[in-house]
């Protein structure tokens, strides 16, 4: 291994990219040859190590959306990147803050080789495949030769692929579910709102107040500052976030190095102004949540599509792509002087 990692060392610091991809063809061989023996790279530019066949519907190239687990390993074993709870766990690095479970990738602007590993996979298949260096680029082209003439740098790594099916429209999706779940938990007769017209379309934020929470009560100034507990939550996945102590601790996502209690919000005339403990770069659903809120002691709650959250690349291993956030706000009974 120690030879092999410095010819792997060497392929990296050469300039000429056929040259590097000769190299680390060569390493690739040796590396196959001591750990999976009869196994080779093939046509597609990959090289399947193990393959657990799903029974549902195969994967069809044409709809760009698919649903998927990673699990990405180095090839000395190293895991760099897991969204498998039970592996997590092996590995401790579980948190109950994390989400685990299906994500949607858009496969036409992810890495060839992913692309590679997908096919000829059905529902509920699970795929783990050695991906070349030069197979880890979003770069499409039409023969292995271009592949390694245009060989990035950086490292092969062995993926690991659960498929779970298709989405045949996104923001269609995600729209259908929102307000689904508007539904469900408030009732059908809640609209949703806008609070931003370059936002795009009306139907992906929802603001459903606590009546009881603002009656009698003066509004408070465009520009006042005032405390905020809030409650975030991935719709159809876990609570992530939160400012009270005991929810946190009843999630189980407690953090002693954390201080508890409710944070300072500055109001603005306009949503995008609108600051969290002095920051402003804060996602538009939040900002435009608390643009609702108008009294002190106010309660509410605000839904809203990934286009105002973490869009289609999600954070980290928290919001997962083109996730819907539920956040449960509310207000000091006054605000600061």
């Amino acid at each position: 291994m120690i030879a092999l990692a410095a010819c792997l060392s060497g392929c990296a610091a050469k300039q000429d990219p056929e040259s590097t991809a000769d190299k680390v063809q060569k390493y690739l061989d040796e590396w196959l040859a001591t750990y999976h023996p009869g196994k080779s790279i093939g046509e597609d530019g990959i090289c399947i190590l193990e393959d657990k066949p799903g029974t549902g519907a195969e994967w069809d190239a044409s709809k760009p959306y698919s649903k998927v687990i990673l699990v990405v390993r180095s090839l000395s074993g190293g895991v760099s990147a897991c969204y498998e709870e039970q592996l997590d766990k092996q590995l401790g690095n579980y948190s109950p803050a994390n989400y685990y479970g299906y994500r949607v990738m858009n496969v036409s602007s992810g890495y060839a080789g992913q692309e590679a590993m997908l096919k000829g996979m059905k529902e509920g298949g699970e795929r783990t495949a050695l991906i070349p260096l030069w197979m880890l680029t979003t770069n499409r082209y039409s023969s292995q030769k271009e592949y390694k003439d245009n060989c990035p740098g950086g490292a092969s790594l062995v993926y690991t692929i659960r498929y779970g099916g298709q989405v045949e429209d996104i923001v269609a999706a995600t729209r259908q579910e929102l307000k689904d779940y508007v539904s469900a938990n408030f009732g059908p007769d809640i609209n949703p709102v806008s609070f931003n017209d370059a936002s795009g379309a009306a139907d992906i934020f929802y603001f459903i107040p606590d009546q009881a929470s603002i009656q009698g009560k003066e509004e408070l100034a465009t520009d006042a500052s005032i405390g905020l507990d809030y409650t975030g939550t991935v719709v159809g996945g876990q609570l992530f976030d939160t400012t009270v102590e005991k929810v946190a601790k009843d999630a189980g996502i407690w953090n002693s190095a954390r201080t508890y209690g409710k944070v300072k919000i500055k109001l603005s005339d306009s949503y995008a102004t609108i600051s969290m403990s002095g920051n402003s770069n804060l996602v538009d659903g939040f900002k435009g949540a608390l643009a609702q809120m108008k009294y002190p002691g106010e309660k509410g709650v605000a839904i809203f599509c990934h286009d105002l959250g973490y869009g289609s690349s999600g954070n980290g291993k928290t919001i997962p792509p083109y996730a819907i956030l539920r956040f449960d706000l509310s207000f000091a009974e006054a605000a600061d002087e």
